[in-house]
């Protein structure tokens, strides 16, 4: 019998049929009675229904009752409800909008509907529930006696605090996870929050028979869809209805949990169960990463609870529910590749396999299931940006997203997808011809280069990461791991902690949207989901002795290449930047390729992305030299002051570090030991304390600061490293080297380094003293030595032979009442040791800077050559 819809119906009319039905053969024969929105039904009908259900001799064949949208008196709920839970054959009941949520005894009465053994589908939507009564709902879902196939709970929550971590809801949806019959959820308009969206992960992923889930209208917002499509991917939902969930709510929520990349610190309280799925989640990813609760969760803490990876019933994890915890969590701390040991290919590889081994790989059955969530949604980005950031996909997922999506929708869909296509570069640039038109295909190109020109073994350079931008975002993504992972392979060989935060980290001046994060270290930082992410890396694995460097023919071939481009300086680095992995240079030809680029931001830029490809790092102050002084202290900061610490050539060197910044207060360090294991001086000095006062340092740079542990908490120091030619200490050089910057080097003797000079570390006066002596001389500067010293010398220059030669010199370049006392200056300069008299080996220092100076000279001469041609010399 079907009186669905009949809304003038009323008692007189419907009590009748009712009794008739008392009597053969309906009592007997009647499976379905049909009552929906016969609003003016009023309490004799319901009391008659009610009796008829009760009876041994009335409606006992009944199997679908739908009394949805009939006013139930208060009086009547508890009678019906005990009624159709003694019912032996009831299968179908839809309660909606039947104002049950007035009852005071509402909890009586849902355990009495669920007392009916035969109950396979009940519907109690729009029903304005309180928190007890959720309760109450996931209690008697989650019995074990209860068979429900379809659940319909749509617009039921009345709680003014539904979108809270606590929200009794909440705790129904943790419930539905041992609800193992369930086929059919309808959880729509029910304020659920995307904390709602995790649980609901949490407790169906696994679900056995689960096929169709509504949870339309609910302000899942934006970041919903990520767990909506890890749960649609990992369960057997054939159909998903979220009509406007992702477009409400919290749409630009910034920080929120994220399965692909859980790195981070954790406080999670107990009682809620948004936190409860949490910790659910995490042993869960251990369990597939075959890592331990020991060595994944660190630093744990627990109050008036206990962490256990103990199995419940259906394979549900036995959390705490009361207490708290605070851990950090990785699973990159026990495991992943030496980064310093591990070939090119085995780095991007291992990279590779973990990106499979957290995220989950689109079958094309549940990609064709997708196709009507993805027409139905207004918005559809929400739900590309999930499957970009928590799937890996093939190139005919993104053919057919392309498809069914609009023209003007095209780029921005390749362009979030193109990170997460398997199949290597092949089937990128597959992606990439999917785009209409020629500018399309641009556009995506240039938003995704770095990601496409990305290499694992050579990360090393400024990143400013979009992190609304997939493509960005999974490129933070992999640094994190990267650094995780070096910071292990750092620990195991046992290296000194040489980051910016005394963290083991390689990530340098991170600035989100303009501010420094606070977090201790990038890896334990939930990334979110929108905003400017700005750093530098300085890391990755070094050269090692027998790299093969580019060789002069091909050098040249590729230099003229790039100095006749015509790019722009930008340009030319996004070009050096992508053949930077596979090319290995000297530094000389880095401080070729370095003076094609005018631009001295993107010059710096360029020689952080070369710095750990060079081939002889003992020599790398021949580039260093190529820039000015300012430049020279930004190099110091984007690369760090221990990892770019001049170990092999540290002369004239200037240092203004701070004591507060742990590798500058180790490069303090690492300068008073090498002090003190050459002899050497430090020029000038400055050491400020955390007061802003001076200390003069009167007596010399204290001999503690030699031992780490004794060094100033915070101020700031500042000083030039002086020191003999042949005081120099080359096996204390080197074990810096290989221990503080990580290099493995040859054995070096001083003859197998090009000893250098930047302009900027000597007086104008020394420069012009040089040029006189090398026109007087012929470029001999062992003659010029061997005259001042003269005739039968004992090797020295003292202050009293200098004197008389330079008096005895004519040069226009020294004229002038101070003449003296500025040769005496170059004296001073030139005897490293203060010994009063000048070596041989002093002396040939003016060497380095002629080099300096006719390598400058050469290269003004080959850009004329380049610019003008022929006709400018």
């Amino acid at each position: 019998v079907d009186l669905s819809g009949n809304t003038l119906l009323t008692d007189k009319s419907v009590v009748p049929l009712l009794q008739k039905m008392m009597k053969n053969p309906a009592c007997s024969t009647l499976s379905c009675l049909r009552l929906r929105q016969c609003i003016r039904l009023g309490h004799p009908s319901v009391e008659l229904l009610v009796s008829l259900i009760a009876s041994p001799h009335g409606l006992s064949s009944l199997k679908v009752l739908d009394m949805s949208g009939i006013y139930l008196a208060v009086k009547s709920q508890l009678e019906l409800c005990k009624a159709l839970g003694e019912h032996a054959n009831l299968e179908n009941l839809m309660l909606a909008d039947t104002g049950l949520g007035s009852n005071p005894a509402i909890k009586k009465c849902l355990e009495n509907l669920f007392g009916c053994n035969t109950l396979t589908a009940l519907d109690l939507s729009w029903n304005s529930f309180g928190d007890e009564v959720f309760v109450a709902l996931g209690t008697n879902v989650a019995h074990p006696h209860v068979q429900l196939r379809s659940l319909s709970l749509s617009s039921c929550s009345s709680s003014n605090d539904a979108t809270s971590d606590l929200a009794p809801a909440n705790i129904m949806l943790e419930c539905l996870a041992k609800a193992r019959c369930l086929t059919y959820l309808d959880i729509s308009m029910n304020r659920l929050d995307l904390g709602a969206a995790l649980i609901l992960e949490d407790a169906l992923s696994g679900h056995p028979c689960l096929q169709e889930l509504d949870v339309s209208r609910n302000p899942f917002g934006a970041p919903g869809a990520h767990f909506l499509t890890r749960l649609f991917a990992n369960s057997h939902l054939e159909k998903l209805h979220c009509l406007e969930a992702f477009d409400m709510g919290d749409a630009f929520r910034q920080h929120f949990f994220q399965l692909c990349n859980p790195e981070g610190e954790y406080t999670l309280n107990m009682a809620s169960p948004y936190y409860r799925a949490v910790l659910r989640l995490l042993l869960k990813i251990c369990r597939k990463l075959n890592l331990s609760v020991k060595q994944a969760f660190s630093d744990l803490t627990c109050e008036g609870c206990v962490l256990t990876e103990q199995l419940g019933d259906y394979g549900i994890y036995e959390v705490p529910t009361s207490g708290r915890m605070t851990f950090v969590f990785s699973t990159t701390k026990a495991s992943g590749p030496d980064v310093y040991q591990e070939s090119v290919e085995g780095i991007a590889e291992s990279l590779v396999l973990r990106g499979e081994m957290c995220k989950i790989r689109l079958r094309l059955d549940k990609a064709v299931l997708l196709i009507p969530v993805f027409d139905a949604l207004q918005d559809k980005l929400p739900l590309i940006d999930a499957l970009a950031k928590n799937f890996i996909v093939d190139y005919s997922h993104v053919e057919m997203f392309c498809k069914l999506g609009k023209s003007m929708m095209i780029p921005k869909i390749i362009q979030r997808l193109l990170h997460a296509c398997s199949g290597g570069n092949l089937c990128r640039h597959m992606c990439l011809r999917l785009a209409s038109t020629k500018g399309q295909y641009k556009q995506i190109l240039r938003r995704a280069m770095l990601c496409l020109t990305f290499t694992p073994s050579n990360p090393s350079m400024h990143y400013t990461l979009h992190l609304d931008e997939p493509c960005d975002f999974h490129m933070a993504e992999s640094l994190r791991i990267l650094d995780r992972w070096e910071a292990n392979a750092a620990v195991r060989s046992g290296y000194f902690d040489i980051s910016q935060r005394g963290n083991q980290s390689q990530v340098r001046n991170e600035r989100y949207e303009g501010r420094k994060p606070l977090y201790r270290s990038i890896v334990d930082w939930e990334l979110p989901l929108i905003g400017t992410l700005e750093f530098d890396y300085v890391g990755g694995p070094r050269t090692v002795p027998g790299t093969v460097q580019m060789t002069d023919p091909v050098f040249e071939k590729f230099f003229q290449h790039l100095l006749q481009s015509g790019c722009r300086a930008w340009q030319q680095f996004e070009a050096l930047r992508a053949v930077a992995p596979y090319a290995y240079l000297t530094s000389s030809q880095l401080r070729r390729l370095l003076g094609v680029i005018y631009d001295a931001e993107v010059r710096m830029h360029a020689f952080h992305v070369f710095y750990y490809r060079l081939t002889d790092i003992w020599n790398v102050k021949v580039c260093r030299a190529r820039f000015s002084n300012a430049e020279y202290a930004q190099l110091l900061n984007k690369l760090g002051p221990v990892k770019f610490f001049p170990y092999i050539q540290p002369e004239q060197t200037q240092l203004d570090l701070d004591f507060s910044i742990h590798d500058e207060k180790l490069a303090v360090n690492l300068l008073v030991m090498l002090m003190q294991k050459e002899g050497a001086l430090l020029l000038e000095p400055r050491y400020i304390r955390e007061d802003g006062t001076e200390d003069k340092l009167v007596t010399g740079v204290p001999r503690a600061w030699g031992r780490f542990s004794d060094l100033p908490r915070a101020g700031t120091f500042s000083a030039k490293y002086f020191v003999a030619p042949e005081k120099r200490n080359m096996k204390t050089r080197m074990d810096f080297l290989a221990g503080f910057g990580r290099w493995k080097v040859p054995a070096l003797k001083q003859e197998d380094v090009s000893w250098w000079s930047t302009l900027s570390d000597f007086s104008l006066d020394i420069i012009r003293f040089l040029e006189a002596m090398r026109e007087k001389y012929n470029d001999n500067l062992e003659e010029a030595f061997r005259d001042i010293d003269g005739g039968g010398g004992n090797g020295l220059i003292t202050l009293k032979e200098f004197d008389e030669y330079c008096d005895r010199l004519e040069d226009s370049r020294f004229r002038g009442n101070n003449r003296r006392d500025r040769f005496r200056a170059i004296f001073r300069y030139l005897d490293a040791t203060l010994e009063g008299s000048i070596s041989i080996e002093e002396w040939m220092q003016l060497d380095t800077v002629k080099r300096e100076l006719d390598r400058q000279t050469g290269e003004l001469y080959d850009f004329f050559i380049w610019r003008y041609g022929e006709m400018a010399v």
